[in-house]
């Protein structure tokens, strides 16, 4: 098994009062031959659709993106959102259901690892109060998380 770590920035209204942040699909090796190869032919601007994953059996709050049926059949699953990202989402998706956006940034074929094929884009309204990443999982894990280096001691 290899580790990963993934860098991402924590979001920012926008001037236009959205909430809008880049990230890579997960899970795309999950699913069968005929997704990756959809997967392959996704161009940017394409329109992805979310759904709610219920059964997942990893995580039951999991949030899976699919094709948005360019063409009768062309429902495909292409991968997963980030799980770091799914307390925004869900509750972002509480407040304002059927409103987010996601488009296909770019696609990266192989050799590109798979966890890294399919860069995606989603924008919704950003609600007033609303904080992102403040969930448990972003909570400092050291006492000196609010200091700066320089003035840490070091013993």
């Amino acid at each position: 098994m290899e580790d990963s770590l993934e860098v991402f920035p924590e979001p920012e209204p926008r001037p236009d009062g959205s909430y809008h942040i880049h990230f890579f699909a997960h899970g795309l090796r999950h699913f069968p031959p005929s997704s990756m190869e959809r997967a392959k032919e996704l161009r940017p601007g394409e329109r992805l659709l979310l759904m709610r994953d219920f059964q997942n059996g990893h995580d039951p709050r999991a949030i899976m993106l699919r094709t948005a049926g360019q063409s009768p059949g062309d429902v495909y699953p292409v991968g997963f959102c980030p799980r770091y990202l799914l307390d925004d989402l869900l509750a972002l998706l509480e407040r304002n259901p059927g409103q987010a956006t996601v488009e296909v940034k770019r696609t990266n074929l192989p050799p590109a690892p798979v966890q890294f094929r399919l860069l995606c884009s989603l924008t919704m309204h950003w609600p007033e109060g609303f904080r992102p990443f403040s969930g448990p999982d972003y909570q400092p894990i050291s006492e000196y998380a609010d200091e700066p280096i320089s003035s840490m001691s070091i013993a």
